[in-house]
């Protein structure tokens, strides 16, 4: 007998966030896929019909490029529920034996951790994944409609098992430090270790407690080398240096400095991230609040603050303090889904599949073409750090290629609709902490999901002097005026002081939200708007008549019968287009 058998593993986002390191972060994305590809590959070698993710045995081996969901479906060959069970229990026990093996081969050359502790973190390990699965028989029938009711039964019943909690009381507890990663499970560092020791065994900083899940990422990660924030952030200003005998022997005297830093503070950018000039150094140490975290560092600040002025007085300019943090998700892909099964059944699901690990490639291609760091791309599921002179192209190609690469299965199934997918951006200070980071980036997403229809992208930036300022729209129009805005600042054509301006009177006269105001009061408040870009000059010059038609333009104020930008996101967006401008020009 056939069934349609849904598992799903978690936690995913609460897991991933957990970090205080970008390899924390990336290894924790890659540990869930290598989880989920366990129990694909029992699967698959049980001789049962992968769905999602629709792949062979080559690449479901461990340590392959293929990301894989937390979310499989398989179509199950069983004569009787009680072998369904039992199929459960084998797959959840390929999870454990895949984590155990990963667990063995972090922790084999720590001999610092007595069996006591060594037993309290695998406790903590093997209780981390949360494995749910249900399973519906398929209707003799075995047509499209046979299929697509066992799926929609077998992912109601996935539903009410994930709302039916049965957790036990955990067994290490104790009065242990409390992980510096999510402040929940116990530390199982040992106590008496020096500050050296502590990162060459287990790569902790001087004042960091992990617990037996922090370990796992923190070793594990090792091999996965992964660019820090601030390097991301630094990364516009880096890519400027060419040779220049004055800057090259202020960056020399200042990387004699560096090479005596203690061995937690030299981080080495991976191979794909380093800049020439720079070598293999991270672009952390070009930032002397990260000097500031440690003592004994005075004649390291004075090297690093003349070489930053001898790169400013020929022409280098400083490097910005942000990144960005790209989380893209596909739209209404729970109707996209239902609507296959319906039309195509099995097979279409496993196109749809296929052509979603297309994407998976393609995406993680143009992320690392523009100068980003895929974290994890998964299905229609994309997480990524980039610098921010290439985050809005990169937002707008990803997206525009998940359309492309789903293309072919739409036409061939005649969906009424096209699957797109929507981004949130979060632009964040390079000291932010990452879990409070990629909230801020979830937070985005969200805000471009409300957006009517999707295929939309929502910007937040989070500044450490100011607050925090998002806009939203659909991708194609907010890009355009975006790119338009960043030309504008970039050839300094524009006011830099306007955004503000503009706040200010939408905040003076109470125009927010617009809806509920008069049109008489808010014609004369945009008209106002055009005023104070016709007061501000730029170099002494006015501003150009093309500048103030365009400006006309998105205000709605030349009869063209555009709609009109609201004035607090027209402020917005002009404060989003400055940091793209400045980290743009940073990066000519």
């Amino acid at each position: 007998m056939a069934y349609i058998m849904v598992i799903s593993i978690g936690p995913v986002q609460g897991f991933i966030a957990s970090a205080r390191r970008t390899s924390d972060f990336a290894y924790g994305s890659w540990l869930l896929s290598e989880l989920a590809k366990a129990i694909a590959l029992k699967l698959h070698t049980g001789g049962h019909t992968l769905i999602f993710p629709h792949a062979d045995s080559a690449e479901l081996q461990p340590d392959t490029h293929l990301n894989v969901p937390n979310k499989l479906i398989a179509q199950i060959h069983m004569d009787d529920p009680a072998e369904v069970e039992a199929l459960a229990g084998a797959l959840e026990g390929a999870l454990q034996a895949r984590l155990k093996k990963l667990c063995e081969d972090a922790f084999k050359a720590v001999k610092e951790i007595d069996q006591q502790r060594r037993e309290i973190a695998w406790a903590q390990i093997a209780d981390l994944p949360q494995f749910y699965w249900a399973a519906a028989p398929l209707e003799p029938a075995a047509d499209e409609a046979s299929y697509a009711n066992a799926r929609s039964r077998a992912e109601a019943m996935l539903a009410a098992r994930k709302n039916t909690r049965a957790f036990a009381p955990v067994t290490w507890g104790s009065a242990a430090y409390k992980s510096s990663l999510t402040g929940e499970l116990e530390s199982v560092l040992p106590s008496g270790i020096d500050e050296k020791r502590r990162w060459q065994i287990f790569r902790a900083g001087p004042h960091e407690h992990l617990s037996g899940v922090d370990l796992l990422k923190r070793l594990g990660g090792v091999k996965q080398t992964f660019p820090s924030t601030s390097h991301m952030a630094a990364k516009p200003f880096m890519l400027r240096f060419t040779v220049h005998q004055e800057v090259k022997q202020a960056w020399d005297a200042y990387h004699d400095q560096i090479i005596k830093f203690p061995d937690h503070m030299r981080e080495t950018a991976p191979e794909e991230h380093q800049i020439p000039f720079f070598g293999n150094v991270d672009g952390a140490v070009l930032f002397e609040e990260r000097l500031d975290e440690y003592a004994g560092l005075a004649d390291a600040r004075k090297a690093l603050r003349n070489f930053l002025d001898k790169a400013a007085k020929h022409g280098y300019g400083r490097p910005q303090p942000y990144y960005a943090i790209l989380l893209g998700d596909g739209d209404s892909m729970g109707k996209v889904i239902d609507t296959l099964a319906q039309h195509g059944g099995l097979a279409a699901h496993q196109e749809l599949s296929l052509a979603l690990d297309e994407f998976v490639g393609a995406a993680r291609k143009l992320i690392t073409n523009h100068s980003g760091a895929p974290i994890y791309i998964g299905g229609d599921d994309v997480l990524a750090l980039l610098s921010l002179h290439t985050v809005l192209e990169c937002a707008d190609v990803v997206a525009k290629k998940f359309a492309e690469t789903l293309a072919p299965v739409v036409k061939k199934y005649a969906l009424p609709f096209q699957p797109s997918l929507s981004a949130g951006v979060a632009i964040v200070h390079h000291l932010t902490p990452l879990t409070d980071a990629v909230d801020l980036a979830r937070a985005a997403e969200k805000a471009a999901k409300s957006v009517e229809g999707k295929n939309a992208l929502a910007i937040t930036i989070s500044r450490r002097s100011g607050g925090d300022y998002t806009i939203k729209g659909k991708r194609t129009e907010l890009v355009e005026r975006l790119r338009e805005f960043v030309r504008l600042f970039a050839k300094n054509q524009i006011p830099t002081g306007v955004a503000y301006e503009i706040r200010d009177l939408v905040l003076r006269l109470g125009l927010a939200p617009e809806a509920s105001v008069d049109t008489t009061l808010l014609t004369a408040a945009r008209q106002d708007v055009i005023r104070i870009f016709k007061r501000k000059q730029v170099n002494n010059q006015p501003l150009s008549s093309d500048i103030v038609a365009y400006m006309n333009a998105q205000l709605g104020l030349d009869g063209g019968g555009q709609t009109p930008i609201g004035l607090i996101e027209l402020a917005h967006e002009l404060v989003i287009a400055k940091s793209l401008a400045d980290a743009n020009h940073v990066s000519l």
